[in-house]
């Protein structure tokens, strides 16, 4: 067996003093460091196996609720005054959440072993982003782990609230689109196919039809005889332009542009985005990170890539000695009161706050214009799927008037 020269992570088979069989895992750096670990961990256990894991085993299955009840139960432990191992043990031993549970004990072994907190975190699960075990870092470095993962646990909190926000504002939309596309297909596969075999027998076939009734039909035969093709050339392209949106930066870049400037939408995602941004910044330098190291994990957070440069850009203009609210002032990518609250900051030396509180106000400002968007698009859907409908069936109905006027 090989031996390893970096943490990884090792699973054990062995035998207690009364021959049960017994197993379970250890983070250690090579096979001897494991095996040492487990004598001074079990000394009553034979190891008759040990075989290295893969580093990121358990990251795959953890849930966003498990690294969310993670921070949020550390931080109300931590707060009561129980040290850092025994709340990892107390969470592993008596979570109720099976993948609760799994999280904290693997990162209990890591911090068993020495290895700092954000470590152990970035190490058991990839929801941890890197500017989450930044963030926790610092609060370890200056001796406030416990508040740090509060706010960290708020932030979660405040992230999930907005995402609920936005999934309520849109469910009903998308819920009217829904049904309008499958009763459109409907239509077009067994309704108007049957209305053209009664207008065929009808007098004869001789019947004239109205333009939009023949549109319809031609509409209709097409949808049966090349609707799969079309429905599998539409599956290929999406799955063509996925693949070239996770392989290619650029294309990703030329996406979040075009997003940023659609009507109305694209005001929300700017503003939405600063206020990652600013609440990122904000967390972090009141956990005590310098502003320059604060600058470059905050643009990470903005999560729209123009903006993300953006940041960047206001980074440097920081670095070569401008203020922060100036360079922010000179980019027309951030919203004015962003740049405003900045200056207060500034000037008090209370610029952790002021990010806090401008990022409130921009999702304040953001969730208001989302209501008042989807507010005017839904009687806009609603009346563009009476009149799609409402003509689709009129223009099947026009011929039969025709006939019960020639009857007449």
């Amino acid at each position: 067996m090989t031996t390893s020269t970096h943490l990884q992570r090792w699973r054990w088979q062995g035998r207690d003093v009364g021959g049960q069989r017994l197993q379970g895992d250890v983070i250690a750096q090579g096979e001897a460091a494991a095996r040492l670990a487990l004598r001074h961990r079990h000394p009553q256990i034979t190891v008759t196996q040990l075989r290295p894991q893969h580093r990121h085993t358990s990251a795959a299955r953890t849930r966003p609720a498990d690294a969310t009840d993670l921070v949020r139960r550390l931080a109300t432990l931590l707060g009561a005054g129980v040290p850092l191992s025994a709340a990892l043990d107390v969470l592993a031993k008596g979570a109720h959440a099976r993948g609760l549970k799994r999280l904290a004990a693997t990162v209990a072994e890591d911090v068993a072993l020495g290895h700092p907190l954000a470590q152990a975190m970035a190490h058991a699960s990839r929801r941890f982003s890197s500017v989450d075990c930044q963030l926790i870092a610092a609060g370890e470095l200056s001796g406030q782990l416990g508040p740090t993962l509060a706010r960290l646990s708020a932030q979660y909190d405040h992230v999930q609230s907005v995402r609920d926000k936005l999934q309520r504002a849109l469910s009903y939309p998308l819920t009217v689109l829904a049904v309008a596309v499958a009763v459109v297909i409907a239509l077009l596969q067994w309704v108007i196919p049957e209305f053209e075999r009664l207008f065929a027998s009808a007098a004869g076939g001789g019947v004239p039809l109205p333009p939009l009734t023949r549109w319809l039909i031609d509409v209709s035969r097409a949808s049966l005889d090349n609707g799969h093709w079309v429905l599998a050339s539409m599956g290929a392209a999406g799955l063509v332009v996925a693949a070239g949106l996770r392989r290619s930066q650029p294309l990703r870049r030329h996406r979040d542009w075009l997003l940023l400037h659609l009507p109305r939408v694209g005001k929300m995602l700017r503003m939405m985005s600063a206020a990652r941004w600013a609440r990122t910044l904000g967390t972090l330098l009141d956990a005590g990170v310098a502003l320059p190291d604060a600058m470059d994990a905050a643009a990470s957070a903005c999560g729209n890539l123009v903006m993300q440069r953006s940041a960047h850009d206001v980074h440097r203009k920081v670095a070569r000695g401008e203020r922060l609210a100036t360079a922010l002032e000179g980019d027309e990518h951030w919203p004015l009161a962003v740049a405003q609250l900045v200056v207060i900051g500034e000037e008090s030396g209370t610029l952790g706050r002021m990010l806090n509180q401008a990022a409130g106000l921009l999702d304040e400002e953001a969730s208001h214009a989302l209501v008042s968007t989807c507010a005017t698009l839904e009687p806009m859907m609603i009346t563009l799927l009476g009149l799609l409908i409402g003509g689709m069936v009129l223009a099947m109905y026009l011929p039969m008037f025709q006939l019960g006027y020639g009857v007449a």
